[in-house]
């Protein structure tokens, strides 16, 4: 794994490097009004920034599987292969009754179409599937259930920890400590 990671570096170094290039080409360009060489130009940057933007997805999906890296917002448990996402709500989640699940897709954590059984505080599970458009929770009914029993508001992280493959928990972080302080009571 050691030259995967290696060699992805000195790929995101060369695209930086063709990068800063172009950008002195298209300066340089656009002084002389080359117009038709700019729009060139311009297209090969956005390619670059492209090709370089899935590069370090993948640099990141790699580290993060090796444990290197725990990402903010999602990450993998490296000892059991199993995924936890975090997401922190916002206004707009709340108010529309969604669990958008945008990074994790993007980190290659979940894909749309993933069957998802999850399991609440309530003891009650429920089936949904990650769909679009948005990356989100099909079963909103229940999301907005979810959010109204914490009383959730934006700002506020939800954790999804998966169990066993296709089986979650669903938590927040005020649910998280109402367990923990409930826990050291009973010693």
């Amino acid at each position: 794994m050691k030259d995967i990671r290696i060699n992805i570096l000195e790929i995101k170094e060369a695209f930086q490097k063709m990068h800063s290039d172009l950008e002195e080409k298209f300066a340089e360009a656009d002084d002389m009004n080359y117009g038709r060489y700019l729009l060139e130009l311009s297209d090969e940057l956005k390619l670059i920034d492209k090709l370089q933007e899935e590069v370090g997805l993948r640099y990141d999906r790699v580290r993060e599987q090796e444990g290197l890296i725990e990402c903010d917002e999602n990450h993998l448990s490296p000892s059991s292969g199993l995924r936890q996402i975090t997401v922190k709500l916002t206004d707009g989640m709340i108010k529309q009754s969604l669990l958008t699940l945008t990074k994790a897709k993007k980190l290659g954590l979940i894909r749309v179409g993933e069957p998802m059984r999850i399991q609440t505080s309530d003891g009650a599970p429920f089936d949904t599937t990650v769909v679009e458009p948005g990356n989100r929770l099909k079963e909103r009914g229940r999301v907005k259930a979810y959010y109204d029993q914490w009383e959730l508001k934006a700002g506020d992280d939800l954790i999804l920890e998966e169990l066993e493959r296709g089986v979650w928990r669903m938590t927040c972080a005020r649910e998280s400590m109402e367990s923990l302080s409930a826990a050291l009571e009973g010693l």
